[in-house]
C-alpha cells in the first residue's frame, strides 16, 4: 500500500511539473506573439529605382529588415542583407518602425521580412523600378473610409491585385479611415490591405478624415521634399517617365497659407521634364456634389490659385476623392471644356468605399459619373503608361468595367473617339464564345467619345487568322468591314457582319481602327480580342 502511495505522489509531482511547464510555454508563446510585426507596408522616401522604404508596427523595442534578391532566396534568409530600423512611439505599447533599403538594383525583385531574430513577419516581396522605364501600370484608390468593417475594401484590393499583379504602386486620394484616432480602424485598414501594400508601395494624400496630428503621420513614411513645415503633406516623386505631385487640399483653400505652397508647386513642376505628370489631392476643384459637402468655396480658391499652375506646367491628370461618387471630367483649362485631351487636365474622382452620395449635380465639365450603392462605390482605377499612350480603366470590386479613357501624345490628332471593347455575337445578337468554319457571326464594337460633342467616326474592323497570326499582326485576312456612325457623347455601338471562309480550326484575331477625316488611323488599333474557330 505504501509503495502505491509513493508511486502516486511521484506521478502527481511529474504531472504537476508538466502542467506548469506547458503553462510557461503558453505564456512565452503569447509573449512572443505580442512582438510579431504587423501592419507591414511599403512606400518611398527616395528613388524607386534604387531604394525601398518599409514600415511596420510591433511592441518590440527594436527591429530590422532582412532582404535579398528573389533569385537568391533561401528559406531561412541565410545570406540576407540587413538594415536596422528607426523606431518611434505609435500608440499604446506599440512602436512604429521604418527602414529604407538603399543601393538596390533597378528592375529587380527582392524578398524581405521584418522583425527581430526571435520574431519575424511573413515573407513578402517588392520590385524596384527599371531605369527610365516607359511602360508600367499603377492603381488609384479613392476614399476607403470603411470604419471598422473593411471587408468590402479587402474584396476590392484582392480583385484588383489578382487581376493586375504587375501594378507597381498605388495612390490613395485621401480618407483612408473615418476616425483618425481609432486604433481599431487603422488595424482594420492594414488587415484588409495585407498581401497588397506589403508588395507594392502606397503613396497617399491627406484627406479631411486623417487629421493634422494623428496616427496617419505616425504610421506613414513619405517623401520629405515638400515645402518647409509641410513635409509629407506636400511632396513629389518620379516613376519611369512620369512625375507625381501629392498635395494637401485641406490647406489649398486657405488664402493666408497657400502662396508659399503654390510657389513650391510651380518650382517642382518647372524643374521636371517627365513626359507624364499627375497630381493627387483630396478635395475636387471641379465637383459633382458640392452642395452636400460644402466644398464650393474651396473649389473656387483652387480654380483661381492652383489650377493655373497645374495647367501651365503640363499636368495631364488629377486624382481626387471626397464626394463619394465616381466622376471623370472632360479635359479642362481656364474653366472651359477642351475637346482634345492634350489641351487640358482630366480630373478623376474615385470612390473605393461603401459610403456613397446621391443626386449628382449637372455640370458641362462632367463626362462620366456613377453614384449610389450599385454604381458609385468600391471602384479602383488602373492607369497603364506605354510610351506616348495612357490607358485608364476603372472597375468595381466585381471586376466590371465602369469607365475607360485613352490619351495618346504621339498623335497630332487626339483620339476623340476610341474603341473600348469588342464582343462576338450570333445573328440574333446573342453573345457567343466561338464560330465554326464557314459560320456567320457578328462583331459588336463599342466606341467611347472622349469629347463633349457628338462625333462622326469611320471604324474599320478586320479579322485575321492562319499561320503567323498573333494578337497584333500577321496571318491571312478573313474579312474587312468599314462602318460609319455618329457617336454620341456617351458612346455608341457599331456592328459588322462576317462569314468565315473554309479553313482549319484555330484562333481568329480582331483589329479595330478609328479613322480621322483623312481616313488615317487616329490611334493604334484595338487588338485585344480574339475568338476560337472550331472545326465543322
Amino acid at each position: 500500500m505504501e509503495n502505491k502511495r509513493s508511486l502516486l505522489k511521484r506521478l502527481t509531482a511529474v504531472l504537476t511539473a508538466f502542467i506548469v511547464l506547458m503553462a510557461m510555454n503558453v505564456q512565452m508563446s503569447m509573449a512572443d506573439n505580442a512582438f510579431v510585426p504587423d501592419q507591414v507596408a511599403l512606400s518611398w522616401i527616395a528613388s524607386p529605382q534604387t531604394t525601398q522604404t518599409v514600415v511596420w508596427r510591433s511592441k518590440a523595442a527594436d527591429g530590422k529588415v532582412q532582404y535579398m534578391k528573389e533569385s537568391q532566396k533561401t528559406n531561412d534568409f541565410s545570406g540576407a542583407m540587413e538594415k536596422a530600423a528607426q523606431s518611434s512611439s505609435l500608440y499604446g505599447d506599440y512602436n512604429h518602425f521604418e527602414a529604407t533599403l538603399e543601393n538596390l538594383e533597378p528592375g529587380t525583385s527582392y524578398v524581405y521580412r521584418v522583425g527581430t531574430d526571435n520574431s519575424w513577419s511573413k515573407t513578402a516581396s517588392f520590385k524596384t523600378a527599371a531605369d527610365d522605364t516607359e511602360s508600367f501600370s499603377f492603381m488609384d484608390l479613392g476614399d476607403v473610409q470603411e470604419g471598422e468593417n473593411t471587408d468590402p475594401f479587402k474584396e476590392l484590393l484582392t480583385q484588383a491585385y489578382t487581376k493586375f499583379p504587375d501594378i507597381r504602386f498605388a495612390l490613395c486620394n485621401g480618407d483612408l479611415i473615418d476616425d483618425p484616432e481609432s486604433t481599431i480602424e487603422w488595424e482594420a485598414f492594414y488587415k484588409a490591405s495585407e498581401g497588397v501594400f506589403d508588395h507594392i508601395p502606397l503613396m497617399t494624400a491627406l484627406g479631411n478624415h486623417e487629421g493634422s496630428d494623428s496616427s496617419y503621420f505616425k504610421s506613414m513614411a513619405l517623401p520629405q521634399n515638400g515645402p518647409t513645415g509641410y513635409e509629407e503633406q506636400f511632396y513629389s516623386f518620379d516613376y519611369g517617365n512620369a512625375h507625381f505631385v501629392v498635395l494637401n487640399s485641406n490647406i489649398m483653400g486657405n488664402s493666408d497659407q497657400c502662396q508659399p505652397l503654390i510657389d513650391w508647386l510651380e518650382s517642382d513642376l518647372q524643374q521636371n521634364n517627365k513626359k507624364w505628370k499627375f497630381a493627387v489631392f483630396h478635395h475636387p476643384p471641379y465637383g459633382v456634389n458640392s452642395g452636400n459637402s460644402g466644398d464650393d468655396v474651396k473649389a473656387a480658391m483652387m480654380q483661381e490659385k492652383w489650377l493655373p499652375v497645374l495647367e501651365d506646367n503640363g499636368i495631364d491628370m488629377v486624382f481626387v476623392g471626397h464626394q463619394h461618387m465616381y466622376m471623370r471630367t472632360y479635359p479642362m483649362k481656364d474653366g472651359k471644356v477642351q475637346e482634345k485631351q492634350a489641351n487640358g487636365i482630366t480630373y478623376v474622382m474615385v470612390n473605393s468605399s461603401d459610403k456613397y452620395y446621391v443626386n449628382p449635380e449637372t455640370h458641362d465639365y462632367i463626362q462620366k459619373v456613377y453614384y449610389g450603392q450599385e454604381d458609385g462605390t468600391n471602384i479602383y482605377t488602373i492607369i497603364n503608361i506605354d510610351g506616348d499612350v495612357l490607358t485608364m480603366t476603372s472597375r468595381n470590386s466585381a471586376g466590371i468595367v465602369k469607365d475607360e479613357y485613352v490619351i495618346n501624345k504621339g498623335k497630332a490628332m487626339d483620339s476623340r473617339v476610341a474603341v473600348s471593347s469588342v464582343k462576338l455575337l450570333d445573328n440574333s445578337f446573342n453573345e457567343i464564345m466561338s464560330v465554326p468554319a464557314l459560320g456567320s457571326y457578328r462583331l459588336k464594337v463599342h466606341l467611347n467619345n472622349n469629347s463633349s460633342q457628338s462625333q462622326n467616326a469611320q471604324t474599320v474592323i478586320q479579322v485575321r487568322s492562319g499561320d503567323g497570326a498573333t494578337a497584333t499582326c500577321g496571318g491571312t485576312v478573313l474579312g474587312i468591314v468599314s462602318v460609319n456612325a455618329d457617336v454620341a457623347t456617351d458612346g455608341a455601338d457599331v456592328y459588322a457582319d462576317f462569314t468565315l471562309p473554309d479553313g482549319s480550326a484555330g484562333t481568329a484575331y480582331v483589329d479595330a481602327y478609328v479613322l480621322d477625316e483623312g481616313y488615317v488611323p487616329i490611334d493604334a488599333p484595338y487588338c485585344q480580342f480574339s475568338f476560337p474557330v472550331t472545326a465543322d
